[in-house]
């Protein structure tokens, strides 16, 4: 009978929560009604709900990524940063060192401009310097002479040519002396170290 009243809303048929048979078939179907009202009503909230869900986990994925990209795009912010104070240091050593080296080529040119100055003074000087050579020359030969010709009895009475033979003799012979002098100064040593060594075993 209750199957027949609501088949019109394709109602088959409805309990209450005390599973007792609502003997009111129109009150019957519209507690039915309202039954599948409440469960679609809750199918959509779910439905609505796993969405919201569903967002929030691609919001909170996004949010880490751009919290990783945030992160990302500090570290490279800071090693920007860091470029950027070596650049300006860099800059400041070549202009130093630009200034450094227009100072080295104005000294360079500075040194040319000397060094051609002299050259010419050189060239002119050089005759000067010849005829002072040849007069040095000529008075060192006239001293010679004037040698020879003062000590030539004492060099012929000692058998020497000349008294710079006798010299450059004498010279050699004080040299040979000194050196042995300083022979016999360091075997004198080393026999005195010697001795030291042999008192000190006795």
């Amino acid at each position: 009978m209750l199957f027949q009243q609501c088949a019109g809303i394709g109602i088959d048929i409805l309990f209450t929560p005390k599973q007792t048979l609502v003997k009111d078939p129109p009150f019957a179907c519209v507690l039915l009604f309202v039954h599948r009202w409440d469960g679609q009503a809750a199918a959509e909230l779910k439905a609505k709900r796993d969405k919201i869900l569903s967002e929030l986990g691609k919001l909170d994925t996004q949010s880490g990524r751009r919290g990783a990209d945030h992160d990302e795009a500090s570290e490279l912010g800071t090693k920007a940063a860091q470029l950027k104070t070596k650049e300006q240091y860099m800059l400041k050593d070549l202009k130093v060192t630009a200034e450094k080296v227009a100072g080295l080529r104005k000294a360079c040119e500075e040194v040319k401009k000397q060094a051609s100055h002299c050259a010419l003074e050189v060239k002119k000087v050089q005759p000067q310097l010849a005829e002072r050579e040849a007069s040095i020359s000529k008075v060192q030969n006239s001293i010679k002479l004037k040698e020879d010709s003062t000590f030539s009895s004492f060099s012929r009475s000692i058998g020497v040519a000349s008294i710079r033979e006798f010299e450059e003799g004498q010279l050699k012979t004080l040299q040979e002396a000194a050196l042995g002098r300083r022979d016999i100064r360091e075997q004198k040593a080393k026999l005195e170290a010697q001795l030291q060594v042999g008192f000190i075993f006795l």
